[in-house]
């Protein structure tokens, strides 16, 4: 029991100091980038850099929204096996890769320097924003007809699934999302970015 403690221990230590590491070297990219762009041959790959930097970011959410189901699916099932109580539990365990993978998103959006006059940096902004807006649109639509209707392909209803909604279920996802958004939007430099639009 001792040995499988520590070993679960030691690998929440190395899956934070990947994450800290993919957040090192995101930083590190976007400070090159900012040197590229002032480069003729930089300026010609500007939307190439701008939207795999925004793609990076983009995989990330898609990640997250992967483990975040998985993690439901977990849930749902033990739910389901334990038939005695009639709530769900609150307190049920998070997933560590959700709330590491959450937390260096934020960290990322948080520490990279947003300059208004720099090339690039509105438009990783917007990518981002966008990215995030529409996960949190997803979630908002799973958890009210439990489905993306934005994705659906039957007009009229909604859905095509003969399964009823799960109603009042959000994914552990929504719990980091709000997060994400607000160190997307948050600071005076990102409210400047935005507005130069």
């Amino acid at each position: 029991m001792l040995k499988t403690i520590s070993e679960d221990s030691r690998s929440l230590m190395l899956l934070q100091q990947l994450l800290h590491q993919i957040t090192l070297s995101f930083l590190t990219c976007f400070s090159s980038m900012n040197q590229l762009f002032l480069t003729i041959p930089g300026r010609t790959k500007q939307r190439e850099v701008v939207s795999r930097i925004v793609m990076f970011f983009g995989k990330a959410l898609d990640f997250l929204q992967t483990v975040s189901t998985l993690q439901s699916e977990d849930e749902q099932a033990e739910r389901n096996l334990n038939t005695r109580t009639k709530r769900a539990r609150l307190d049920s365990a998070e997933y560590a890769v959700n709330k590491y993978l959450a937390q260096t998103l934020v960290l990322i959006a948080n520490k990279v320097e947003w300059k208004v006059d720099q090339s690039g940096h509105s438009d990783i902004l917007e990518g981002i924003l966008f990215l995030a807006i529409q996960h949190t649109g997803r979630l908002i639509s799973d958890s009210i007809f439990g489905e993306h209707v934005a994705g659906s392909d039957k007009p009229g209803n909604i859905s095509n699934s003969r399964d009823p909604p799960t109603s009042g279920v959000l994914r552990p996802e929504a719990r980091y999302m709000v997060q994400v958004l607000h160190a997307a939007l948050g600071g005076s430099d990102k409210k400047e970015l935005c507005l130069s639009w």
